[in-house]
């Protein structure tokens, strides 16, 4: 056995220390195989070192991921991801008090019709959502978003980009009748969207290696 401790816990929170398995050799890409080769699977080196370890381990990892069939179609593992410009982000103490909005799509039709994700992300806490839809009206978006309220809660702001259907006067007042704040990002300036921008783009390498794995709906 091995202890571990996750990279943002302080030696001090002795609660938070786990107990390991050091793996022997044969069993080490049977992990492997279980921690990547799942639906939505990801951060495997991560996902593996919270259970188990061996002196190899990163290289193996790198060198798996390199040699999945899937990675490859779906796009390049362990990818450098360029630095994106600084913007400072307001603190958000209370949960779902403002929320980001975004659209993603469109993606292939689904065998029940569906093109879209609307996606949404609580920004005190990085909670992603995800609501499939058929189309992006500002009535639809709309009521995507009350379904959301019946789980969350009303928020007091919602910031989006400026596409037409969040810039409509339908939307507007659905907005003013619920006493939500909007907040559209600068004009010329869409890294006001910043702390969405890379969910949508895991969002479709998720549903691109599922569908690689399970072509149905």
């Amino acid at each position: 056995m091995r202890t571990w401790r996750p990279h943002d816990v302080s030696v001090s929170d002795h609660w938070q220390v786990r107990e390991k398995i050091v793996v022997l050799k044969e069993y080490r890409l049977d992990i492997m195989n279980l921690v990547h080769n799942i639906p939505l699977a990801g951060k495997t080196k991560y996902r593996i070192l919270q259970h188990f370890y061996w002196p190899s381990l990163f290289s193996d990892v790198a060198s798996y991921c390199r040699s999945c069939k899937t990675c490859q179609l779906v796009g390049k593992p362990n990818a450098t991801i360029g630095k994106a410009p600084l913007k400072p982000i307001a603190a958000v103490k209370e949960l779902f008090s403002r929320i980001i909005i975004d659209v993603v799509g469109p993606l292939p039709r689904t065998k029940s019709g569906y093109r879209y994700l609307f996606a949404v992300l609580d920004q005190a806490t990085g909670y992603p959502e995800a609501i499939p839809l058929k189309e992006v009206s500002a009535t639809t978006v709309s009521d995507a978003l009350v379904k959301l309220f019946t789980q969350f809660g009303f928020p007091e702001e919602i910031q989006s980009d400026r596409g037409s259907n969040f810039m409509s006067s339908v939307f507007q007042i659905f907005m003013y009748k619920l006493a939500i704040k909007q907040l559209p990002s600068t004009a010329y300036q869409p890294q006001a969207q910043g702390a969405l921008e890379r969910y949508p783009q895991v969002l479709k390498n998720m549903l691109r290696t599922y569908c690689l794995e399970h072509e149905e709906d």
